[in-house]
């Protein structure tokens, strides 16, 4: 905002530029039969994305309490998504689990908690207070999509971070510092 605020400014003017044409969409002169919205749901059902949430491509809306967590500890996006609020100390976070992909018996790969990586991966680090205070300790997770389900790190990980990595100049992978 400080070194760009007229871009900010620009940008903000544009989304609502799209938001306010979105609401003139003309009146159909076309009568609403009881088919049509059966025919909306089906269509609504087809377009949802529930690996993700929302509707259409990911990410639906990324969460900027994970993204500012991430740069604040330096942890792996693993770590992060298998925090749990049993986790969140005061001034202090524990990791001893990652959310990764693991292959099963049959070379499938789903997502699954489980151990930390390493031994060194187990470990309690400070984290500011102003962090800590954007966490939802509500839910089993502490970062999860908008159906309250775990987000898929590989989606966030392509369409969130490693984009606003290369866009912010900073490295795709960081050490916390």
């Amino acid at each position: 905002w400080e070194q760009r605020s007229d871009k900010v400014r620009e940008q903000g003017a544009q989304v609502l530029r799209s938001l306010g044409g979105a609401s003139r969409l003309p009146a159909s002169d076309e009568p609403i039969t009881d088919a049509v919205p059966a025919q909306a749901v089906e269509t609504l059902g087809r377009l949802y994305d529930p690996v993700n949430a929302g509707f259409g491509r990911a990410p639906k809306f990324p969460q900027a309490s994970l993204i500012e967590f991430l740069l604040a500890t330096g942890c792996r996006i693993g770590e992060a998504l298998a925090l749990t609020p049993a986790d969140v100390g005061v001034g202090a976070v524990t990791f001893n689990k990652s959310y990764s992909r693991r292959a099963d018996a049959n070379g499938n790969r789903p997502f699954e908690l489980g151990a930390a990586k390493t031994a060194a991966s187990e470990r309690t680090i400070a984290v500011p207070r102003d962090v800590l205070e954007k966490l939802d300790l509500s839910r089993e997770l502490v970062f999860t999509n908008d159906t309250g389900d775990a987000i898929n790190a590989d989606s966030f990980r392509k369409n969130v971070w490693l984009p606003a990595m290369v866009k912010s100049g900073l490295p795709k992978h960081r050490r916390p510092g």
